[in-house]
């Protein structure tokens, strides 16, 4: 899979989207693990150096997706996947909107 690369805006108004980040990851996990999400939340953190507490940093998201896919559990896999698709369409409407703002 590409590299992602930080967006250069948290939010492109024209087409209501919000860069992706950790919370949205959490929540994911949240939703797929249910109870059990907390220690996996944890798991995945550390494995990508991260804390949770640095969120709207724009490579936390970029870490923690590279992280989960090389998960040995595919569910985890596939959420990567995911999150690395929302965030490789937000990057490509961000730029497109700033080139049609700039024409």
């Amino acid at each position: 899979m590409p590299t992602i690369v930080a967006p250069t805006a948290e939010y492109v108004a024209a087409y209501g989207l919000k860069r992706p980040s950790l919370a949205d990851a959490r929540s994911a996990i949240e939703r797929i693990f249910r109870d059990a999400a907390a220690p996996v939340w944890d798991r995945l953190l550390a494995a990508a150096g991260l804390t949770g507490t640095d969120e709207a940093d724009s490579t936390s998201l970029p870490r923690l997706v590279g992280t989960m896919e090389g998960s040995d559990d595919a569910v985890i896999r596939l959420c990567a996947q995911s999150l690395a698709i929302r965030h490789h369409s937000f990057q490509h409407l961000a730029a497109a909107h700033a080139v049609v703002c700039t024409a």
